[in-house]
């Protein structure tokens, strides 16, 4: 085995060019080769009849790489070194010659100016992230005849395109990839912030690792059946992912890797069908990846928007509204604009602290999908006058109505007063004095001697209706 030994000497240092040589002893052998380097105008040529080296710690031209735009390598150079021209962000071209066999990994690295590429012939190893974080690169080109590589739209395959190896980053907007494909590569789309949409067909078997890492402009991705793996840090920091949609029968059926969905929104939902939607809700590699149980959902299943339109704040959605810590609300920076709240139907619970301090909230909407109101939830809505609850709510939390003040009449129509379970305090605390319980009147003389409602009614405030 070849044994080698790399020495570097600066041999001269202008304003204009600088010239180094690189010697490559083979130590068996005895033979010495060399490769030397220019740099003027902006223009770095790379001569000699050998392969550049690996680089770990800064190549002979890092401290001159931003006056690098473009990159000249001469006949006879045989590699790309590892890390060769990583951190030239002016580069804008590069020349690659037919005697180049190899580009080492993150060769092109944050080369965030250069926009195309030409791989000729002759290259038949590419490394691993070789033009990771070229924000600007719109196409790989390789030669035809190249018998390793190929490419389409600017995108690099391995030669019979079962492999997508890299989708530039500079691309922007939706792509499908080609149904040729088995594999998705090793951080094939990493760093494509500009990708919006991608659909993955069902060719697809493998997704490697870091394959979507930092892909921060997807917002939503379909997972075929197809799919029996998907490595570590696949869709890592994907922070702007809200869905995933899988369509496995079991949530076993794929094999995971380390921290496949890691640094994604915890409010994340995963689409499942709707006959395995139990045991994904208790599949452990489903839960350990972020998606709480209560946001593996069918697809049925559309999540919760909302709209601020003028003083009227509309809640949409076939889900909770979730749990919050005060100022986390979204519209808790317009809460005092907020007259009317209109919840849709198919919202299925109010969260805690939903609506807490909406002061100026005067009416609320709530259908009869609703099963539960949260701790707090409308807490301090100080000029609330009437509320009517739905016989669907099975749960009222603590300081749901604390502090309502100017509530003067609450309407409900529960069969049994104990239809609902109410939060052990202040559930209806400080509301105005003498408000009016309204129930149904066949069932008024059992409201007036429920221990739970008189807590905060007097039964001559308990009326039938």
């Amino acid at each position: 085995m070849n044994k080698f030994k790399l020495f570097f000497a600066l041999i001269a240092t202008t304003a204009s060019v600088a010239t180094t040589s690189c010697s490559k002893e083979n130590s068996i052998a005895g033979e010495s080769i060399s490769f030397t380097w220019t740099l003027e105008g902006g223009t770095l040529t790379i001569s000699g009849t050998c392969p550049m080296p690996d680089y770990y710690a800064g190549t002979p031209w890092y401290a001159q790489r931003s006056s690098i735009t473009s990159v000249i390598i001469n006949e006879g150079i045989t590699s790309i070194g590892r890390f060769a021209f990583g951190n030239c962000q002016k580069l804008t071209t590069v020349t690659i010659p037919n005697s180049v066999t190899s580009i080492g990994d993150y060769a092109f690295y944050d080369c965030a100016s250069l926009t195309t590429i030409t791989i000729p012939a002759t290259v038949t190893s590419i490394g691993y992230c070789v033009f990771d974080g070229c924000n600007g690169l719109m196409a790989n080109n390789v030669d035809a005849d190249n018998p390793n590589y190929s490419s389409e739209n600017g995108v690099l395959f391995n030669k019979d395109k079962t492999t997508l190896l890299q989708y530039p980053n500079g691309k922007s907007g939706n792509y499908t990839i080609p149904a040729s494909v088995t594999s998705i590569g090793v951080g094939a789309f990493n760093n494509c912030g500009n990708l919006t949409t991608v659909t993955i067909p069902n060719s697809v078997t493998s997704i490697g690792e870091d394959a979507f890492s930092y892909c921060d402009g997807l917002t939503t991705v379909t997972i075929p059946a197809s799919v029996t793996d998907i490595r570590r840090y696949a869709f890592y920091s994907c922070y702007n992912l809200a869905a995933v949609h899988v369509n496995w029968s079991s949530p076993d059926a794929v094999t995971f890797g380390d921290d496949v969905f890691f640094g994604i929104k915890n409010d994340m939902y995963l689409y499942v069908p709707t006959e395995s939607l139990a045991t994904y809700k208790t599949g452990a590699q489903w839960v350990k990846y972020y998606f709480r149980a209560e946001n593996i959902v069918d697809e049925e299943f559309i999540p919760l928007t909302w709209t601020l339109e003028s003083d009227t704040l509309i809640i949409n959605g076939s889900c909770p509204i979730p749990n919050y810590q005060y100022s986390g609300v979204p519209w808790y920076t317009q809460r005092e604009s907020i007259i009317l709240i209109i919840i849709s139907e198919g919202i299925i619970s109010i969260g805690d602290h939903a609506f807490s301090d909406c002061k100026n909230v005067n009416t609320v909407i709530i259908p009869a999908s609703v099963t539960s109101i949260g701790v707090g939830a409308f807490k301090n809505c100080g000029n609330l006058t009437t509320v009517t609850i739905p016989n669907s709510v099975t749960s009222i939390g603590n300081d749901a109505f604390y502090f309502c003040n100017n509530l003067s009449a609450v309407h409900v129509s529960w069969s049994s007063p104990d239809a609902v379970t109410l939060g052990y305090y202040d559930v209806f605390h400080n509301i105005e004095i003498g408000a009016k319980l309204y129930v149904p009147n066949s069932y008024l003389a059992a409201y007036k001697a429920s221990p739970q409602w008189l807590e905060y009614f007097s039964a001559e405030n308990i009326i039938g209706e």
